[in-house]
């Protein structure tokens, strides 16, 4: 089930593990979109002031997330499906693109990586609906100054969240894996190009 209106063009969400320049590219895309005069928009997920935000953020800086993958991973349904319910249509009746920062794939390699079986994964992929295009940051975690939640402080469960990410990628024909070395701006033109070579009717 994709996220359809008849006003918006192209649903992109752009992923990859902790710390690998999601948000960095998110607004670098935005910014290239809107000065090309496209009607564009980005949302950042979690939803901040949307049911569950709170207690994500708050289950990543004390640990429970790890300990209780399933209820953080509900919590993180439950946050995307109100905002689908209460907000998207209103995005996208106003935007020809929207750029997601996480959307589904997260759910399942986070999900993935904290031990959640597939049958529960499934469940939560089959109600979530889906962007046209994934596009996969894959490189090392940025340094920061700031304090680490618990899925950051841990390199074993990073390289768990990569290799989840790569089998969804695998699966999904509607995705890709960007490489995330290099500059910002090696990045933003991989993605760029990326986006013209799978959607030139929309792009070009």
């Amino acid at each position: 089930m994709r996220l359809r209106h008849p006003h918006c063009k192209f649903t992109l969400a752009i992923e990859g593990p902790d710390r690998v320049g999601k948000q960095t590219q998110v607004r670098l895309l935005v910014d290239r979109l809107m000065s090309l005069r496209f009607a564009c928009e980005q949302v950042e997920v979690p939803v901040i002031d949307v049911l569950g935000a709170e207690q994500i953020y708050g289950m990543l800086d004390d640990g429970r997330a790890l300990k209780y993958p399933s209820t953080f991973q509900g919590l993180q349904l439950v946050n995307r499906c109100l905002f689908v319910s209460e907000r998207l249509n209103v995005i996208l009746e106003r935007n020809e693109v929207v750029v997601f920062d996480r959307w589904n794939a997260s759910m399942q390699a986070y999900g993935s990586a904290t031990g959640l079986d597939d049958v529960e994964l499934a469940c939560y992929d089959s109600i979530l609906p889906d962007v046209d295009y994934t596009m996969i940051l894959d490189g090392a975690m940025h340094a920061v100054d700031d304090q680490l939640d618990t899925f950051e402080r841990d390199c074993e469960f990073q390289q768990r969240v990569r290799d989840a990410y790569a089998r969804w990628t695998r699966e999904h024909n509607n995705s890709c894996i960007i490489d995330a070395t290099g500059s910002i701006y090696d990045v933003h033109n991989r993605i760029w190009n990326t986006l013209l070579t799978i959607a030139p009717h929309v792009f070009d």
